[in-house]
């Protein structure tokens, strides 16, 4: 089969709901070819049905990674890395979509409930270290 049979079938596959089958086929795939973007995005689409969710983190990843304009791609990466609750890594996938898309509301959502997930680095007053040291002694009267 040539890659584009290749592709169609496992689509085709996955449409249907046999998901072991088209993941199967696509490993074979991408033990020849594992840089295959198409491959990796519909890999790692077969993977999150199953609930692999960090194999599917790993192929969205690969295939963003070769192709950063794929919009589907970086949102469903974002979508796995906020299941994992690996809101730090999220965060930059977001953050770089939203500058493309600023308009999108449903990123927007996403974006916002991934900053309020992170853990914001202490700054300022809240550093311990820039708390003004007030010692106060109570005398009892």
């Amino acid at each position: 089969m040539d890659r584009k049979e290749v592709l169609d079938k496992a689509q085709s596959l996955l449409e249907i709901g046999d998901t072991d089958a088209a993941i199967g086929l696509l490993r074979r795939y991408l033990k020849k070819y594992g840089n295959d973007i198409q491959a990796n995005a519909l890999i790692g689409r077969a993977y999150e049905k199953i609930g692999a969710l960090s194999l599917a983190e790993e192929h969205l990843a690969v295939s963003l990674a070769a192709d950063d304009s794929q919009y589907d791609v970086a949102m469903e990466l974002i979508d796995v890395r906020m299941r994992q609750r690996k809101y730090e890594e999220a965060l930059p996938v977001a953050e770089r979509l939203y500058r493309f898309h600023p308009n999108d509301d449903v990123l927007r959502v996403r974006l916002e409930s991934i900053r309020e997930n992170v853990e914001r680095p202490a700054v300022g007053w809240e550093r311990d270290e820039n708390k003004p040291k007030v010692d106060i002694e109570f005398t009892g009267e």
